[in-house]
């Protein structure tokens, strides 16, 4: 090889070069996922927290659900089905997960809620058309 022609790069080598990197880059997410995630505490199979594939597998032979019930009776009430997924069983622990008991409106919420209003009191009224009909479609 001389210094003018350039220099060729063999496309299996960088072909493994890639693959060998994506490996590794799906053990470790495998690892952090397993070991260091947040939801890491939540009972649940050590496959789910790896990967939603199992999952997916399960789905498509149309047992989801049973499995999904299957783990509720092993893990308890609230179990891990994936990496970023948990679901929940409990009336209780739900209402602890999203303890939000009213949502705040915004204020383009509240803008349509004072033009209906506006509407019901200034809008000429016909025989066949109900204030009470209106605000059942505005809610």
């Amino acid at each position: 090889m001389t210094l003018s022609s350039p220099a060729m790069i063999d496309p299996t080598l960088c072909l493994a070069v890639l693959v060998v990197f994506y490996a590794v880059y799906q053990a470790a997410a495998i690892i952090c996922n397993v070991f260091f995630h947040p939801l890491s505490a939540i009972p649940g199979p050590w496959y789910a927290a790896a990967s939603d594939t199992w999952l997916l597998l399960h789905a498509a032979k149309f047992m989801q659900v049973t499995i999904v019930h299957d783990l509720f009776r092993r893990y308890g009430p609230i179990v891990r089905i994936g990496p970023r997924r948990i679901v929940i069983r409990d009336h209780a622990t739900m209402k602890s997960v999203y303890c939000v008991n009213k949502l705040h409106k915004s204020t383009f919420y509240k803008a349509l809620i004072a033009y209906a209003l506006l509407l019901l009191l200034f809008a000429p009224w016909s025989a066949d058309v109900q204030p009470t009909e209106i605000i059942t479609t505005i809610r």
